[in-house]
């Protein structure tokens, strides 16, 4: 992670991590003066600009679905799902926020087309949380709509948590049997030894 350094009013602070970094800005009252962020993701920068998010959520948007994307290259391990989750809960979270936000600062005559869009665009962040491999996981589904019911970020009358209920009453396959079938199958002995003939 890059480190981040703020200059408030003529003076520059090192921090190691965005966290540390936004802690410092957060306890600056407002007005917060001369302000300016060298470092960090593109996201921190954006959600500190003068005005953020209701004037920048656009593209604030666009930056938490990069991210999120960024959580399906690499590792994709069950090892490393726990540490996956975690970093998008925090994308889910903000992106409630954030449309929260923008939905107060458009015009009224748009509410309803941004709406579905969000609706939508969170529909895939969920579904893209539940794929093993090229299937949707029954059992992943259950887990993450009970995780955003929990949270509030979604209604128990959800359209993908029926989908979810009615899935897991049904017989299905499991997550690890999903992962069985995209892991490479290990070399027998004999076809080992038939690459030494």
């Amino acid at each position: 992670m890059p480190q981040t350094s703020i200059i408030h009013n003529g003076q520059e602070y090192r921090f190691q991590d965005t966290e540390s970094a936004q802690a410092f800005i957060d306890q600056i009252p407002s007005p917060k003066g001369d302000l300016k962020i060298e470092g960090g993701t593109e996201l921190f920068q954006l959600l500190n600009e003068v005005g953020a998010p209701m004037l920048n959520w656009k593209e604030i948007n666009t930056e938490i679905c990069n991210e999120w994307n960024q959580t399906f290259i690499g590792d994709q391990s069950e090892s490393n799902w726990p540490l996956l989750s975690v970093k998008r809960v925090d994308l889910l979270a903000l992106f409630k926020s954030v449309m929260d936000i923008a939905e107060s600062a458009i015009d009224p005559e748009d509410l309803e087309v941004l709406r579905d869009a969000r609706e939508g665009q969170y529909k895939t962040f969920i579904l893209q949380e539940a794929m093993v491999g090229e299937n949707v996981c029954v059992e992943t589904l259950y887990a993450v709509t009970e995780r955003e019911i929990r949270a509030g970020r979604m209604d128990p009358s959800h359209t993908l948590r029926k989908i979810a209920t009615d899935g897991i009453a049904a017989p299905h396959m499991t997550r690890a049997e999903l992962l069985a079938q995209i892991q490479p199958q290990k070399p027998t002995f004999i076809q080992k030894l038939k690459k030494f003939f």
